[in-house]
């Protein structure tokens, strides 16, 4: 298989498009800094999976197995991934397999690029579960991992745990005496009675 690069038209521009071979597929397949793959005799034709990304068939030693572009022009060109890495789309476009457009990143990188780049699940969301509409002003990013939480149920727990540990911290100074409880008590008792006897009277 040739090693030579081969001048190709991008977007209206030359461009040296390069090759490598691909790691544990030497001398049966390369990829390109364009995201290609072929063989020795022809370019592999590419197909979406049921995610969007796209892939190729590639075969040795009598087996074939469905493998994703991306990941193959990142191990051709950069290697394998450190452990607990996988491919980034640094565009956010997932059929963009060029080399400039990848890297190996930690599965919180890859949240990240999602929601900064609206493909995250969640960020398709107008709504909060308690039905909070995800406004900016009411739209909290958290700095830990890039979620977002909505201001007014953050608010709501947020007053809720007070008004927990502050009757936590009150609760036996607010404990009623046993003289407070029979006061109490007798109060109740007479207002039971008032009424009673009001309901007795003739002209209720």
């Amino acid at each position: 298989m040739s090693k030579h690069a081969h001048i190709v038209c991008v977007l209206g521009r030359e461009h040296l498009e390069q090759w490598r071979p691909i790691p544990e597929f030497e001398g049966l397949y390369e990829a390109s800094d364009l995201g290609r793959i072929r063989s020795p005799r022809v370019m592999l034709k590419q197909r979406l999976n049921n995610k969007g990304y796209p892939v190729v068939e590639l075969s040795k030693d009598g087996r074939s197995r469905e493998s994703l572009v991306h990941r193959q022009v990142l191990l051709a060109f950069q290697g394998g991934p450190p452990p607990g890495n996988e491919c980034r789309h640094l565009n956010g476009i997932p059929t963009d397999n060029r080399i400039e457009n990848l890297a190996w990143g930690s599965h919180s990188e890859n949240a990240v690029d999602q929601v900064a780049h609206g493909t995250h699940r969640n960020t398709r969301k107008i709504s909060c579960p308690r039905g909070h509409e995800f406004t900016p002003e009411n739209t909290y990013i958290q700095p830990s991992n890039q979620g977002r939480r909505c201001r007014k149920c953050a608010d709501a727990d947020g007053l809720k745990l007070w008004r927990q540990a502050y009757y936590q911290a009150n609760k036996e100074k607010w404990k009623r005496t046993p003289e407070q409880n029979d006061r109490r008590n007798a109060r109740r008792r007479e207002r039971a009675a008032a009424e009673r006897a009001r309901r007795n009277s003739p002209s209720a």
